[in-house]
């Protein structure tokens, strides 16, 4: 009898001693799960990369204005869903190596699974490959390169492409009765794809381009290439700059006495143009997607950037893009915060009415916009039809 006692109060302290194994272990288990696994922090990351340093800082200044001003909107109003949105702000500097650079540490270090403000095509070409290996959203601002229509599946833009902007650039001319042109562009994606673009269109219709001249991003002085252009004597330029060189090659246009009329893309859309070529710039004709800065939503933005920066915009449609972008972002974040959720969204987003105008976009991730022609006129940017 007491040896069966004995056994039973063996087995009822084996049973415990399992049964303790058993919760420590347990505890263990979920001590590891709590320690090692995300804190829910109530914020959502995504990031951003533009020029914020550079001759092309100009477009990187405006678009972080328009994405600062928009966050802070959003975070006011609730966030996405009671989470607030932080931006983490990198510099590409509009070159292909650092903006991957910049893009490989967001995604590795940082886990983002948004980025957003690219504006130089070589910033996008550089990133996009990355982005979609590691199915991340990128959504550029300004970048018109025709080859990002290819880029991939999470590869978007809220700036049309330059296959439309060269194809009726160069009608435009060919139209007013010039057979003759010449070409001058700086050696980065952008210009040069908006250059191809022109040529071949101008050519089918039955140009001619003469000659055409490419400058290095770090160049000054272009008599060189001008002096070639002015001994084939066209009817007019077509000019691809990306910023301040735009004010200094038109100077030095009119300096050498070229007569020819001179065409050219955005990038000339800029007070500074002004500034530096002074009378050089009067009569320059160039496109620019359709961008109203007196509509009621556009002024009310441009208003906040000045008071929140003490100053205007220094490229306002960059800045307009941008604003919409983080506002389109925000809506798919709403559907779902992923990366899938988001590129859904953006694939179905037709006729927004955004502060950069009208915007639709096409199953290839490219906005779907008007252009208008602009002209330098009495010193002023003003709309020309």
């Amino acid at each position: 009898m007491h040896r069966k006692r004995g056994r039973m109060a063996k087995r009822k302290s084996n049973a415990l001693r399992w049964v303790i194994g058993i919760v420590i272990i347990a505890i263990i288990i979920i001590g590891a799960v709590l320690i090692f696994t995300p804190k829910e922090t109530g914020v959502i990351k995504i990031g951003f990369i533009a020029p914020l340093s550079g001759d092309t800082a100009v477009y990187g200044t405006a678009s972080r204005g328009g994405a600062e001003i928009a966050i802070e909107e959003i975070n006011n109003a609730g966030g996405i869903n009671g989470k607030k949105l932080e931006v983490i702000y990198e510099d590409g500097k509009c070159n292909g190596k650092d903006s991957a650079t910049a893009a490989n540490k967001l995604i590795s270090i940082d886990n983002v699974f948004v980025i957003f403000g690219t504006v130089c095509s070589a910033e996008t070409l550089a990133i996009a490959p990355i982005a979609e290996s590691n199915k991340i959203i990128l959504l550029s601002a300004a970048s018109s390169a025709p080859s990002i229509t290819e880029a991939g599946d999470y590869i978007f833009r809220t700036w049309p492409s330059d296959s439309l902007q060269g194809k009726e650039m160069a009608e435009y001319v060919y139209g007013k009765g010039i057979k003759k042109v010449a070409i001058i562009n700086m050696n980065s994606d952008y210009p040069v794809g908006l250059a191809n673009v022109f040529k071949e269109t101008f050519v089918q219709l039955g140009g001619e381009v003469l000659i055409s001249e490419i400058y290095e991003p770090t160049a000054k002085d272009f008599r060189t290439q001008l002096t070639k252009i002015k001994a084939k004597n066209p009817e007019a330029i077509y000019i691809i700059p990306y910023t301040a060189e735009a004010g200094i090659l038109v100077k030095q246009i009119k300096e050498l006495g070229i007569k020819a009329e001179l065409y050219g893309p955005e990038t000339f859309h800029s007070q500074e143009v002004i500034n530096t070529a002074g009378n050089a710039s009067e009569g320059i004709v160039y496109m620019m997607p359709k961008f109203d800065e007196t509509e009621q939503l556009t002024k009310e933005l441009l208003d906040k950037y000045k008071t929140k920066y003490g100053k205007d915009s220094p490229f306002a449609v960059v800045t307009a893009n941008t604003y919409d972008g983080v506002y389109i972002i925000a809506e798919g974040l709403k559907k779902g915060v992923s990366s899938d959720a988001v590129k859904g969204y953006l694939y179905t987003l037709k006729d927004y009415p955004g502060t950069a105008g009208v915007l639709t976009i096409d199953q290839n991730g490219d906005a779907l916009k008007d252009f208008q022609f602009m002209i330098i006129k009495e010193g002023k940017l003003q709309e020309f039809s």
